[in-house]
């Protein structure tokens, strides 16, 4: 399930195609282009994969993927459509797959889902029964490496918004290790963005703004400028 260190399926080469009867389209390269946010390549590939899904026979391994990185594209974006968000959350319940029942190379749906979720509680569009149950779906499946990390991310996350900030610290120490041991960046990314949320509340404004350095240091080395809105958003806690 990891491929270029991030945390998506991909693994081939970006003229590797997603094929149907009746069209090509280069589905895979959503999660990527996410990162890099190439919007308007994205939605170049969204309008064909309309297409598709709308005419495709619905299997679920292609369509659970689909929609994982679909989700992806939704966290990256610098506003969140949360209509359209929901529309891929309610079409993903369609399947009705459980995090279990997921194909591996959609498991991304599950840790995206909840890390969008974390965003949307912060700002205010979800509640904290929503977010808790996002991230406790992702136990199930967090004995993979790639989804651990993550799922101790988020355990962190909670641990966090009840202030218990020792338990977030145990939570983000064995994220670190299930991190280092895939050389997962996704997953280091989610830590530094999560560190400085605990700083701040801890009230070490000085890690804060060096982890905040360390984070714009990433964005521009990877050239992740679909990260660049998040960060800003940190800048403004």
């Amino acid at each position: 399930m990891s491929a270029g260190n991030i945390v998506f399926p991909h693994g081939r080469t970006t003229n590797s195609l997603f094929s149907t009867n009746t069209m090509y389209v280069e589905w895979h390269r959503i999660p990527a282009l996410s990162f890099y946010g190439k919007h308007e390549e994205i939605a170049k590939i969204l309008a064909h994969s309309k297409v598709i899904f709308s005419s495709a026979p619905k299997e679920k391994w292609h369509v659970s993927q689909y929609l994982g990185n679909l989700l992806m594209s939704h966290y990256f974006s610098k506003q969140h459509d949360i209509q359209e968000i929901k529309n891929v959350t309610d079409r993903f319940d369609v399947l009705t797959l459980s995090p279990q029942e997921t194909p591996l190379e959609a498991s991304h749906y599950w840790v995206t889902k909840a890390y969008l979720y974390v965003d949307l509680f912060h700002q205010q569009v979800i509640g904290f029964k929503d977010l808790k149950k996002s991230i406790t779906a992702l136990k199930a499946i967090a004995d993979h490496p790639a989804v651990g990390a993550h799922y101790n991310i988020l355990q962190a996350h909670l641990a966090l918004l009840s202030n218990s900030f020792l338990f977030a610290k145990k939570y983000i120490d064995r994220a670190k290790v299930l991190t280092s041991q895939v050389d997962n960046k996704w997953a280091d990314y989610e830590i530094r963005r999560l560190l400085v949320r605990l700083y701040i509340k801890e009230g070490m404004y000085k890690d804060a703004e060096v982890t905040l350095a360390t984070i714009l240091e990433i964005i521009e080395k990877h050239e992740w400028k679909g990260c660049h809105t998040q960060y800003l958003s940190l800048i403004h806690i």
